[in-house]
């Protein structure tokens, strides 16, 4: 009886098997062998395929798994560089010289080398003395080689051809070198060579005044179009933050009408920017909390000098109006953050609670901490404080940004400041806040003076405009000295930015947006005045908690309430008065 199966391929191994037969006829009690080749076409991409052979005798169906890996054939691949020791040899002596030999290919050792050296006279070519060798390399063989020069040899310019043969005397490799064989001192033979070469007149008398000039136009063509460039642009835009649901559009790629982002999830690696005064450095951390505010995450401020009090008003400034067309705005879309503002009177002035960020949290909600009457040695107290209270938290692990706390002026923190211990306590927080989701924004005037735990844990290094030579020391250091001529030149708002994941590591510059709420902050009348309702607020919200006790119906009261809070928050300070007002006498009717 005979069975007749058939044979094939399934998988993407299809186009790497040939069968010898596709059906074979098999009698009983008998055994037939198929011959089966593996091959690579040298289109074929490297990889690993896989798939079956295929047996079908009837309605059986046998299955044999195969797996091929196609792989690039490593191959050698020599460099041999040689270098005359001696330029000037005399008759009788050894021409010395260095020859290397460099495996550059893929296969760990090259064996089985034939080394060939011919020398030649450099204007006959002929033929002075020959001399083989066999040897093998593993990465660099260097060596040196003498060979002799016969007494009777002419004095004239000689040249030493290397060849290398390998992988079966397929492949080759060479190098050259000349050299002189004479009885004379070697500065006369130079200067006699020169001499007689008519390409020393024309170099003389044309090339070289031509090369000096040339030159000279040429560096002084370069220097002004040096000068006259701002910026550095990136040589691939799709390098830097993209536009997404994870990234905030801060502004415009520098002398470009490319939007600029910075992505949300490199916030909570946090960030520093760093500038002389009016650079416009506190203008890169505001746009960037105007955004976030606008897509709901909080943020929380400590501001030495009340500047931020001004995101409590829309922005009136007309410079700053003047530039919205140029980033899409119109002056309509200028607008007001609902701010809350705690006028911190000395380190030890708020309770715990009080500083505990988390009341603080609320989505579309400003807090700012106005620490402008403290001393230094308060401030640096204050700002211990701040983060011992934000570790004593049992925080959840977070993967997406929460609150973006920034802390301005950072600067007074250091030691050469008169600093404390606060900023030693904002490197623990640049160690650990991360994977709470709570990112740091730090500000200020310079950042080579800051090093160790917040320089290995920051994502986001903004340099603005300073002249502040140990900034601009450390980008030539790290950028080089084109970078670091622009940082002094740098326009109000204009930044150098950097962070590792993007742009092959180099930095590009920003030119920040223009802002949206008020870049005036309130005055201390103002301070005072919000101070004053906000007091009266909390007072009143006491007395709604001690009715609400006693079984009272305080809805319609709560409303009002929050409606005072509200106006006051946006700075409609008369507005909130007017509630507040209100609220008293009607709970001194209340009794």
């Amino acid at each position: 009886m005979t069975s007749t199966s058939q044979l094939s391929v399934d998988g993407l191994v299809w186009d790497l098997i040939q069968l010898e037969k596709t059906e074979v006829n098999v009698n009983a009690n008998s055994a037939e062998n198929v011959k089966i080749s593996a091959y690579a076409l040298p289109s074929t991409m490297p990889g690993i395929y896989t798939g079956d052979i295929v047996v079908t005798t009837g309605n059986m169906i046998y299955r044999t798994p195969v797996t091929v890996k196609v792989e690039v054939k490593k191959e050698a691949l020599l460099d041999v560089i040689i270098n005359v020791l001696s330029n000037i040899v005399k008759p009788g002596e050894d021409l010395k010289m260095l020859v290397t030999i460099k495996n550059m290919g893929e296969t760990k050792t090259v064996e089985d080398i034939t080394i060939e050296y011919v020398i030649k006279d450099l204007e006959t070519e002929d033929v002075l003395t020959t001399y083989s060798e066999t040897l093998a390399v593993n990465q660099t063989l260097s060596f040196v080689k003498s060979i002799n020069i016969p007494n009777s040899t002419e004095e004239t310019r000689y040249v030493i051809d290397v060849n290398a043969k390998y992988s079966n005397a397929e492949k080759t490799a060479s190098s050259a070198d000349v050299f002189d064989v004479s009885t004379q001192p070697w500065p006369l033979i130079i200067l006699r060579r020169l001499f007689m070469s008519w390409v020393t007149y024309i170099v003389l008398l044309i090339l070289i005044p031509g090369i000096y000039f040339g030159r000279k136009a040429y560096q002084s063509y370069l220097e002004k179009k040096r000068k006259a460039a701002r910026y550095i642009f990136p040589t691939d835009y799709s390098k830097l933050p993209q536009k997404g649901a994870e990234s905030v559009k801060v502004g415009k790629i520098a002398e470009t009408d490319i939007n600029a982002f910075i992505n949300i999830k490199n916030l909570t690696m946090h960030s520093i920017a760093a500038g002389g005064t009016g650079s416009g450095k506190s203008v890169t951390a505001m746009s960037t909390a105007e955004e976030l505010l606008d897509l709901g995450i909080p943020v929380v401020v400590f501001d030495p000098t009340a500047q931020w009090s001004g995101f409590i008003h829309p922005c009136k400034d007309p410079h700053m109006l003047e530039l919205y067309a140029k980033y899409g705005l119109k002056p309509e879309n200028a607008k007001s953050y609902k701010t809350n503002i705690i006028v911190v009177e000395s380190a030890d002035s708020l309770t715990d609670a009080e500083i505990d960020i988390r009341q603080y949290m609320k989505p579309g909600e400003i807090t700012v901490f106005v620490m402008s009457k403290l001393s230094s040695a308060e401030l640096d107290k204050f700002v211990r404080r701040t983060i011992k209270s934000i570790f004593s938290i049992q925080w959840p692990e977070a993967k997406t940004l929460r609150v973006l706390i920034v802390y301005d002026e950072m600067h007074r923190l250091l030691p050469k400041y008169g600093g404390k211990g606060g900023y030693l306590e904002l490197e623990r927080g640049c160690r650990e806040f991360r994977k709470w989701g709570l990112g740091l924004f730090m500000i200020s005037q310079v950042l080579a003076d800051f090093k160790g735990a917040i320089k290995a844990n920051v994502a986001n290094e903004i340099q603005l405009r300073t002249k502040y030579n140990g900034d601009i020391q450390r980008i030539k250091q790290r950028y080089g000295p084109d970078y670091a001529m622009r940082v002094a030149k740098l326009t109000v708002g204009a930044g150098l930015i950097q962070n590792p994941e993007y742009n092959d590591g180099k930095p590009w510059f920003i030119q920040f947006r223009p802002l949206l709420h008020d870049t005036g902050r309130l005055s201390n009348e103002e301070l005072d005045t919000y101070m004053g309702l906000k007091r009266s607020i909390d007072t009143l919200a006491k007395k709604v908690e001690v009715l609400k006790v006693k079984g009272v119906n305080t809805y319609d009261i709560e409303i009002e309430l929050n409606m005072a809070r509200t106006k006051l928050q946006q700075g409609v300070f008369k507005m909130s008065e007017t509630y507040i007002q209100s609220l008293k006498a009607r709970l001194e009717n209340m009794g």
